[in-house]
């Protein structure tokens, strides 16, 4: 059922399919444990964007898998880094210990693209659009939200991002809670995001790394959604944008496990 879902693009109920057919494998696998199930399974492959080939279900991951890696070469383009599609799948998308942020990264990704298959950006201009990419991007702000707990032990996006960004030395707590106040980043993001997305930040005099300008937009769009249903036009004109941010975000995050 899953794969038929999928191949009409439905990928909410096919999904749905997935998700419940692993939580079977799970307990048949603890019946015949020589299955190594569901890791060797069709349902965890696909949920797991494996690479895999000999998955009835490979053509649609290779499609995702292609998409993924042309964003991780701009990812690598803009920020000078060596992310590869392969350290992802082991860093992340094959870490037993991410299954459950891994699974909902990968719903929202595969959702997201197949949205933009059939939406033109002109379709993405009404209220209901904009209120419904703003739950997108709350999702992928969740994942980046949790990937952090994972790593530092934080219990929100903000701590996080301050937790990654004293550890890699980019700035210091005082500095960067300095930084937001200074330029009203907890403003609507309306007002935030597009000043944010120029990048062009300074704090003393001196530039902002690109990559804590990515993730305050992140930490703006989290708090927001998580607590507004608000008709925000940054989330239609922008939206394709904002998705590679978030998605890059992800990709600084991970690179760090």
């Amino acid at each position: 059922m899953a794969y038929t879902y999928l191949l009409i693009g439905d990928i909410d109920t096919g999904f749905s399919y997935i998700y419940n057919a692993i939580e079977e494998d799970i307990r048949l696998n603890s019946v015949c444990p020589q299955l190594n199930y569901p890791r060797s399974a069709p349902v965890y492959l696909t949920a797991s964007l494996s690479s895999v080939k000999r998955n009835v279900m490979y053509s649609f991951v290779e499609r995702i898998r292609l998409d993924l890696e042309t964003n991780l070469s701009d990812y690598r383009d803009c920020f000078g880094r060596i992310l590869t599609l392969s350290e992802f799948d082991n860093k992340f998308l094959q870490n037993e210990l991410l299954d459950i942020i891994k699974y909902y990264f990968v719903f929202t990704y595969w959702t997201v693209f197949e949205y933009q298959r059939k939406v033109d950006a002109a379709m993405m201009q009404n209220d209901f659009s904009k209120l419904k990419n703003a739950n997108w991007m709350f999702a992928l702000c969740l994942v980046i939200d949790k990937l952090l707990n994972s790593k530092y032990g934080t219990d929100n996006i903000g701590k996080g991002i301050i937790a990654l960004s004293t550890d890699k030395g980019y700035m210091r707590q005082s500095d960067l809670e300095n930084l937001r106040s200074q330029n009203n980043l907890k403003k609507d993001p309306d007002d935030a995001i597009p000043r944010l997305l120029q990048m062009n930040l300074n704090y003393n005099g001196s530039p902002i790394k690109k990559e804590i300008q990515y993730l305050l937009v992140a930490w703006n769009i989290r708090n927001f959604a998580g607590h507004n249903i608000k008709i925000q036009n940054v989330f239609g004109d922008k939206f394709k944008e904002l998705f590679k941010v978030l998605l890059y975000c992800i990709f600084i995050i991970v690179e760090e496990y």
